[in-house]
């Protein structure tokens, strides 16, 4: 039951106040934006990160971190060099990894953790179209592993999931665990794990077999042909195809189990299979599902236009603007449930303090399609205005046409499709002419090698586009969604009006004409954009940072 505003007020620096919390996924893109959130708006008494430890220790890791990331630029600006001091008794870097057992935790330090109060769980792999093993291993086994860690140190678990879970159902989704699979048929969740497991196995097993052996051999011979490659380089080659065939054949199982049981992608599903598991075996622990929607820059913290991951819709935007997309397959009427990361980051906190309080609902929604819905018509018109901002278009760009919602079907018979078979056969005819071709002074053979590989490169470049494109298919086209987020609400109308700039995150008054063409698409232009194009973004001023703690915390 969601507390109405009549309850009792809701205080988060109070209920966080001194309280021990564990998080896995603190270096993702939303991880850090949260942990900075936390650390400048509560006073938690440890903050217990679980971080893959790499070569040189996870303590080198967290400073690293701390020291590059401008997600922590507001940490920079209240402590400055006193950074390290002030937060060195607070954060506690853990050696562990989400897909091992037990989060690959040493026993010494699950003993330590006992009397923790709240686990949050926002680790996972965000790819849209993952390999079935590691999937399941970030987002199912994983989640249940921080279950049971938090049923063992006797805390409470903040599981962060995704809106999505819903597959294909249509209209309102509701805040709750749903039963079944979205295309209505039974769901067994248990079973559904073990068979995933099954079909990632095949796809090892698969790219070893005779059929496949022999399809490999014939794709090495034509790459060492036409990147004019000896025998000698044979075997790189071929272990580096057999990796992406199995690579390629586990996202398709993947997707195709996904799909049949009325899921977008594997990566939803695996994310249901955790929730419906963890909702299963809580027992007693307290428990709140956390869904964001799509989450996208900041509006204003860290600071205005902060992004970083290329998973949400930067692919898009700069395939509409800067790239070759000129017909978007999607609905005009189609809502695009997009969220500023900064009012995910302080739904986060309100939820763990409702959890700490005994008052958080299973399940949270953060998204902006209930209450300040933004149509795909209006997202294609502001991308071009942004674009037309920044980049007038002068002499022949003028006669170039702006992108539009389209069809499916439009959209393969004139855009990215299309370009990409041109590129392919384009360079399928330079390489075969340039075979013909006589060896002289001109080179004209070696000048026709070349550009078949530009002309590959492209194709690869298009195909990466095309497929960005088809994975957000779902979000834009298929489904027809909106999601209720009656239960946050309801926790932050408890909120002092003192506090509900730092912790409100309902994104109703959201002005989406400023947010898109002042704030998200110039934060893509300056972080997201030049990693699409092959580059590195403007470097950040790098600031030191040594984390004071214990001698035997430090390697």
């Amino acid at each position: 039951m969601i507390p109405s505003a009549a309850s009792a007020g809701l205080d988060p620096r109070a209920l966080l106040a001194g309280r021990r919390l564990l998080v896995t996924g603190a270096s993702g893109f939303l991880g850090k934006v949260w942990l900075c959130h936390l650390l400048c708006e509560t006073e938690p008494a440890e903050v217990n990160l679980v971080l893959r430890p790499g070569r040189r220790g996870a303590l080198s890791r967290l400073e690293e971190l701390l020291s590059a990331s401008p997600a922590f630029r507001p940490l920079h600006e209240r402590y400055g060099e006193d950074l390290g001091r002030a937060l060195g008794g607070v954060l506690r870097p853990l050696a562990g990894d989400l897909g091992a057992p037990g989060l690959g935790l040493a026993p010494g330090e699950r003993e330590r953790l006992r009397g923790v109060d709240l686990v949050v769980n926002l680790a996972g792999l965000t790819s849209l179209d993952p390999e079935l093993a590691p999937a399941l291993a970030a987002n199912t086994d994983g989640a249940l592993a921080a279950l049971e860690l938090a049923r063992e140190v006797g805390a409470a678990l903040l599981h962060v999931s995704t809106a999505y879970v819903a597959g294909k159902r249509r209209g309102v989704v509701p805040e709750a665990v749903h039963a079944g699979a979205p295309g209505g048929d039974p769901f067994d969740a248990v079973r559904e794990r073990e068979d995933l497991r099954a079909l990632a196995a095949r796809a090892a097993r698969e790219a070893r077999d005779g059929r496949a052996e022999a399809l490999l051999a014939k794709r090495v011979a034509e790459q060492l042909r036409r990147h004019g490659r000896g025998a000698v380089h044979r075997e790189r080659f071929l272990a580096r195809e057999r990796a992406a065939w199995e690579a390629e054949r586990s996202v398709a199982l993947g997707r195709e189990r996904a799909r049949a049981w009325g899921w977008p992608n594997a990566y939803t599903l695996t994310k249901a299979l955790a929730e419906n598991l963890l909702a299963a075996r809580r027992g007693e622990v307290p428990l709140c599902v956390f869904r964001p929607t799509i989450v996208e820059s900041a509006l204003r913290f860290p600071f205005p236009g902060w992004k970083e991951g290329l998973q949400t819709s930067a692919p898009l935007t700069w395939a509409l603007t800067y790239g070759p997309l000129r017909a978007l397959p999607a609905r005009p009427r189609a809502v695009l449930d997009v969220v500023p990361v900064d009012f995910v980051a302080r739904g986060l906190t309100l939820a763990a303090a409702a959890l700490l309080a005994g008052e958080a609902p299973l399940v949270l929604h953060c998204g902006s399609s209930a209450r300040n819905p933004l149509p795909m018509r209006r997202v294609v018109e502001l991308t071009n205005l942004a674009h037309r901002a920044a980049h007038p278009p002068r002499g022949w760009r003028r006669l170039l046409p702006e992108a539009v919602p389209t069809s499916p079907a439009r959209y393969r018979l004139a855009s990215l499709p299309l370009l990409r078979r041109l590129a392919r056969e384009a360079g399928e005819l330079c390489a075969l002419g340039g075979e013909e071709l006589p060896q002289g002074r001109f080179g004209l053979r070696e000048r026709s090698a070349s550009l078949a590989r530009r002309l590959e490169r492209a194709e690869q470049r298009l195909r990466g586009l095309e497929e960005a494109v088809e994975r957000f298919l779902p979000f834009v086209y298929d489904h027809q969604q909106t999601f209720a987020t009656g239960g946050l609400r309801g926790l932050e109308a408890r909120l002092a009006p003192a506090d509900r700039e730092a912790f409100a995150a309902d994104p109703a008054t959201l002005d989406w004409h400023a947010y898109w063409t002042e704030v998200h698409i110039p934060g893509l232009r300056r972080w997201v954009y030049p990693r699409l194009e092959g580059r590195r973004s403007a470097p950040e001023p790098r600031r030191p940072v040594r984390l004071t703690c214990p001698a035997e915390a430090r390697p």
